[in-house]
């Protein structure tokens, strides 16, 4: 027994020495470890010093553009208020990129009142490209203002450095979406603002990629920067290319870019450098957008970056009905009302956060026409979209189909008593339409709700104010889609445009095909009256036919209709009148008019019978009418 607690004694005497060694072991490493941590303290002090050494090295204000035309009286207005008022004022220069908002402010600053104002030292540029938190924004204002006061709160510290003194100070806090919105940052930054609006000689002068103050609960003086105008827009031109002044080309220049002046500004850098003249930037504007000014060019940081800053923003990113509405607006070159919108967007949700999201971000312009809310996107923005983000096909078929429906539900001819309200319904959107229906499709998608939509849209111009172009493209579309109606229908609505614009040689041919493409058939016979009438009138004017081939033709389009389509037979009475009072039968003229002005009173086509009641003046008149085309 005495030997078994013998070896066990000398058992827990080696386990006992076995932890002494081990204690021993790691006494040495903690050892170590406390000289390794010394030694990352006197680096993380070093790193200290290092930084606030480069505290006390602020930027200085830059100097205005020397090229900056237009924004007179802004600037008088601006600086008026910043310079009279005894309180401080909180002002903003909202917009998208490229408007000119920094140079803006610097004309601002450099303004005599606001520098007898404010002294060179109180004047702070706080750039906040940078700074992508609100602990970065406050470091950036800390450092701008040269804070030498180090606790442990630097907005404490920053608010020591102003209430030192009473002078008037002003910050100009440029980029300032960069910090504002940093998602959880933004209660950091808005307290900021906060306790700086209890200093009564602080001056804010903010400029923003945005369309709306930051803060609701500080009163702001804020103005949307607008496009520059055209004088101005010229005059950057002639700067940087003085053989420019004379040619005709440059008028087209600022349209193209919306008259944004740093676009214009690139434009004219980029003519300069390649010697291009300004038809060949815009035919480069038009194949490229903003592709043709590269994003590291010596002018900032490029336009590309500009506007892409807004694009991929939080806000806008973050939310995916936005991009679906800012590539739906893409597609709208004359913008929309919002009561539109739902016909273009009809899977948008929640549309007014979704609208305040994109003008927040500046990359969404609203104005009141008519009373009417009306959403549009800039041209230089529009272009970049266009040509670095690709427009979801499912959105292009959502729209082009929305357009067709539209057309179609307002698809009317002068004869119908809704033609004036159906064709300001399409007159509002003749740009959109254009940009959707009008171009070009893949054989595939010449359906019929397409080509009956350009049928209805190229009837509504051949009305008011014919296009030629418009209306052969329908023609292309109708004979790929095969439908024999269709082609027909194509065919005499390009040959009435163009007789409507007096080019009877073209609408002949046309008209004679179409004529060729109704022969025999009695179920379109509405197509073949119209037709028919029409390539009288023209024949009238290149061939001078006969009285008589030319009464033949009408009596027989009167027989055809006399018992199934009373519309075309007034509009045969009406053009019979016309030829019997060429013939000097004024009685006949006037019973032919009497009719037809009566039938088309009783369907209610108050136009084509007013024409009849004007040949039937004419044809009491001494000296006699001639022929008019009903």
């Amino acid at each position: 027994m005495l030997e078994n607690v013998q070896e066990q004694l000398q058992n827990i005497q080696n386990l006992t020495q076995f932890v002494a060694d081990k204690v021993i072991h790691v006494a040495k490493q903690v050892d170590l470890t406390h000289k390794d941590i010394k030694s990352f303290g006197q680096m993380v002090i070093s790193l200290q010093k290092e930084a606030s050494s480069k505290k006390l090295e602020r930027q200085d204000m830059p100097s205005k553009p020397t090229i900056f035309y237009g924004y007179d009286q802004l600037v008088k207005k601006m600086a008026r208020l910043l310079s009279s008022s005894e309180t401080a004022l909180h002002m903003g220069l909202l917009g998208p990129g490229g408007m000119g908002k920094t140079s803006l402010a610097l004309a601002i600053i450099e303004s005599p009142v606001v520098q007898a104002k404010f002294q060179e030292d109180n004047r702070v540029w706080v750039p906040c490209l940078e700074a992508t938190s609100g602990s970065l924004f406050l470091q950036v204002l800390y450092t701008s203002l040269r804070v030498q006061c180090q606790t442990d709160s630097v907005m404490s510290d920053i608010l020591y450095k102003l209430k030192t003194s009473k002078d008037p100070n002003l910050l100009l806090p440029n980029n300032f979406e960069t910090p504002w919105n940093t998602g959880d940052g933004q209660r950091q930054v808005e307290e900021a603002l906060s306790k700086l609006n209890q200093l009564s000689h602080v001056f804010i002068l903010i400029t923003m990629r945005e369309s709306h103050s930051p803060t609701v609960d500080m009163e702001w003086h804020s103005e949307i920067v607008p496009p520059t105008d055209k004088d101005a827009s010229f005059r950057i031109c002639q700067r940087f290319n003085p053989h420019w002044k004379m040619n005709p080309d440059l008028e087209s220049l600022p349209d193209a870019v919306g008259c944004m002046p740093f676009a214009v500004t690139l434009m004219a850098a980029c003519g300069r450098d390649s010697e291009s003249s300004p038809k060949q930037l815009l035919e480069e504007s038009t194949q490229l957008g903003t592709g043709m000014w590269p994003s590291d060019g010596p002018l900032a940081t490029g336009m590309n970056k500009s506007i892409g800053l807004s694009v991929d923003s939080k806000p806008v990113k973050s939310n995916p009905d936005a991009i679906n509405l800012l590539a739906t607006l893409l597609l709208l070159p004359a913008g929309t009302t919002r009561e539109c919108l739902v016909h273009w967007a009809p899977n948008l949700k929640n549309m007014s956060h979704v609208i305040a999201t994109l003008s927040q971000a500046a990359l969404l312009q609203t104005a009141t026409w008519e009373g009417n809310q009306v959403l549009h996107v800039l041209p230089v923005i529009q272009s970049f979209m266009v040509h670095h983000y690709h427009i979801p096909e499912r959105i292009q078929q959502v729209v082009r189909s929305a357009f067709c429906k539209y057309t179609l539900d307002h698809a009317c001819r002068y004869c119908d008593p809704s033609f004036v309200a159906n064709a300001k319904a399409l007159d509002d959107e003749n740009t959109n339409i254009q940009s959707i229906l009008v171009r070009p499709v893949g054989h595939a998608d010449c359906n019929n709700d397409l080509v009956q939509a350009l049928l209805a849209f190229s009837w509504y111009r051949c009305d008011t104010k014919p296009l030629i172009s418009i209306a052969k493209h329908t023609l292309a579309l109708a004979e790929a889609n095969g439908n024999k109606e269709y082609i027909a229908e194509a065919f005499l609505c390009l040959g009435a445009s163009l007789e409507a614009v007096d080019d009877h040689v073209g609408a002949e041919g046309i008209l004679e095909q179409c004529s060729q493409l109704l022969a025999g058939d009695h179920i379109h016979h509405q197509l073949s009256f119209e037709c028919a009438l029409t390539r009288m009138h023209i024949s009238l004017f290149l061939h001078c036919p006969s009285w008589q081939e030319c009464i033949t033709i009408v009596q027989d389009v009167l027989v055809r209709t006399k018992d199934s389509d009373e519309y075309w037979h007034a509009h045969g009475l009406n053009t019979l009148g016309s030829l019997y009072a060429v013939g000097g039968l004024g009685q006949q003229a006037m019973e032919a008019f009497t009719l037809a002005a009566n039938l088309l009173l009783c369907l209610g086509c108050n136009r084509d019978a007013g024409l009849a009641l004007y040949g039937k003046a004419h044809a009491l008149a001494p000296k006699g009418p001639t022929f008019r085309r009903s």
